[in-house]
């Protein structure tokens, strides 16, 4: 049996990346809590996150982003797919600087953020994915609020020189093959290389994958609390979604925020899974 092939992602990649991603979506916590109307819209829910992936999947190496895909060798199709930053120097900071605007009082401005949650499906046309607040399957304050959780998460967190798994999917038919692990022992072989460490946020489903590579959790992504809220915006959101669904999608827990390689002892996992690494490309 041919085994699977590594290789850097194409361009002609796209399709069965965003496949993979429209399949991931249904576990994703910030996108389900940011989109709460998105059983009413799910067209334009799924172009905004298809749109992102796009973008990623376009990116071209450049010492900072890397596309990693597996191939099925008998199909010929991408089966799943990885994005990895190398965060140091400028790509660094300019991230960094991003997050510093983001918590600025005049970008944090929740005076504007007023939803109108019987919004017409004929709208999903008429916004661009561009901007994720304006689509109508999301609550533009929970976008805003989260956002700036985000940066000040990023800024707790990812501060200092590592590597990121920005992205870490597979397909639905093919997990529980080891293809997930492959794609992170790709960066964290990578980081080992420049003794940086790794940092990635965990969604539930891959906790354990991490946690057996010798990733620890050191905190989680704080998500807004139902106070947070303005008045208006809670009021109307409880209108569509009714009091205790709305509760419920507040008291989320945010997903792990992991990190590999700060200890000298992380190395051993790369004997442990050498065979796993054997015939890994390098882009």
């Amino acid at each position: 049996m041919t085994p699977p092939i590594m290789r850097p992602g194409r361009a002609s990649d796209l399709p069965a990346i965003l496949t993979i991603n429209a399949a991931a979506l249904a576990t994703h916590t910030q996108a389900q809590f940011c989109h709460p109307f998105r059983e009413a819209h799910p067209d334009a829910f799924l172009r905004v996150f298809q749109r992102q992936a796009r973008k990623k999947a376009l990116t071209e190496p450049d010492g900072v982003n890397f596309n990693v895909v597996i191939e099925d060798p008998e199909s010929g199709q991408v089966i799943a797919w990885a994005f990895w930053r190398r965060m140091q120097g400028a790509a660094l900071e300019s991230k960094l600087e991003k997050c510093r605007k983001e918590l600025q009082p005049t970008t944090l401005d929740l005076s504007s953020t007023t939803v109108d949650a019987e919004r017409s499906i004929s709208t999903d046309k008429e916004w661009s994915s561009d901007d994720e607040e304006g689509s109508p399957s999301a609550s533009r304050c929970r976008v805003r609020l989260a956002h700036a959780l985000s940066a000040a998460d990023n800024l707790l967190y990812f501060s200092t020189p590592h590597w990121y798994l920005s992205l870490l999917m597979v397909h639905p038919a093919h997990k529980r093959a080891g293809h997930g692990t492959r794609l992170t022992l790709w960066g964290m072989q990578r980081a080992a290389a420049e003794s940086l460490p790794c940092l990635l946020v965990a969604s539930k489903q891959g906790e354990q994958v991490y946690q057996r590579l010798g990733w620890r959790m050191v905190g989680r992504r704080r998500y807004p609390k139902l106070e947070d809220m303005p008045d208006e915006d809670r009021r109307r959101e409880e209108g569509v979604l009714g009091k205790d669904a709305l509760e419920e999608q507040f008291a989320v827990l945010g997903p792990s925020v992991m990190v590999w390689g700060d200890k000298e002892t992380d190395l051993e996992v790369f004997e442990r899974y050498k065979s796993a690494m054997e015939g890994m490309t390098d882009t």
